[in-house]
């Protein structure tokens, strides 16, 4: 329950983020879209009583603020200190008072929009550049609105840029870093090896002995590609979604599942057979496949970030 909460917060403060990047009077011809934006307009109707001269940005940011607070307090009763990036590594902060628990809400909600920029900038390269279609697409252009870069060859390396910086400031702010993945890999590889073995190979692809620039390399590396690893795991959870809903009646959220399929199987082809389309199940293994390739490499060339 408490996990379903925090998911729900951080939604609403990426409505409100996207909000304050937009006209004030801004009308979209996406259903989900105006759905939202009617929501928004009852809830400045119930706040104008006691805010009659503010504006409507300043509630939205008021909102934002009461969000991100709201995660501060759930995080904080539950005690949850760690920065996830998948399996790889885990950041633990120590925050102080409530200050400290908003500010450690602020960076998680920074991560999470992150990981949306970088699904919007891959989705963007796994359809050759093309614009990203349908209503989903649209609902994604928005949610990667405040970067303002409509060409790929903005998004990508500001991308890039932006993950490097988050990367940097977590690994500044946390107390400690446990790199799960290599020291679980380790913990193996010295149960296995005979007493007093060489273990230079482990130490020189382990993270936890590059300098501090490398291991920022690292996390950011990681971060992009839990980005990429999360897709294939959301196609499937659409197909899931989009039979459930076929299954008992809802054409609309059925469509919008069908939709945001489309927008991640890319450039594929149809390839149905017998009025059954097999294109969701290429492009999971295909996004499958690129995710472990870039996965290899990261660890491949992760010796090269001693050096730096």
């Amino acid at each position: 329950m408490a996990a379903l909460a925090s998911a729900l917060l951080d939604f609403a403060a990426l409505v409100l983020l996207v909000r304050l990047t937009l006209p004030a009077r801004f009308v979209s011809s996406n259903p989900y879209v105006a759905a939202m934006e009617s929501l928004l307009e009852r809830l400045r109707r119930s706040l104008r009583p006691a805010f009659p001269r503010v504006p409507d940005a300043a509630l939205h940011a008021l909102l934002l603020l009461l969000a991100l607070a709201g995660q501060a307090a759930l995080l904080a009763r539950r005690g949850d200190n760690l920065l996830f990036f998948d399996s790889l590594a885990a950041l633990a902060f120590a925050p102080e008072g409530f200050a400290g628990w908003f500010g450690f809400a602020l960076l998680r909600f920074a991560a999470f929009w992150l990981a949306i920029l970088a699904g919007a900038c891959f989705l963007r390269l796994w359809r050759l550049g093309a614009p990203l279609p349908g209503f989903s697409g649209d609902l994604l252009r928005l949610a990667v609105r405040p970067v303002r870069a409509r060409s790929l060859w903005a998004l990508a390396p500001l991308t890039l840029l932006l993950a490097l910086l988050f990367a940097a400031v977590a690994f500044r702010l946390a107390d400690g870093v446990e790199w799960i993945f290599a020291e679980a890999l380790g913990q193996a590889l010295r149960d296995a090896a005979a007493p007093g073995a060489d273990l230079a190979l482990l130490r020189a692809f382990s993270p936890a002995h590059a300098s501090a620039a490398g291991q920022i390399l690292h996390l950011a590396g990681a971060f992009l590609l839990n980005a990429v690893e999360r897709l294939p795991q959301l196609l499937l959870y659409l197909c899931v979604a989009s039979w459930l809903a076929r299954l008992f009646r809802n054409g609309r959220m059925a469509d919008f599942f069908a939709d945001a399929i489309r927008l991640l199987t890319g450039a594929l082809p149809p390839m149905r057979a017998g009025g059954l389309s097999f294109a969701p199940l290429a492009a999971w293994l295909l996004l499958n496949l690129l995710a472990a390739a870039l996965s290899g490499a990261l660890h491949l060339f992760l010796p090269l970030f001693h050096v730096v």
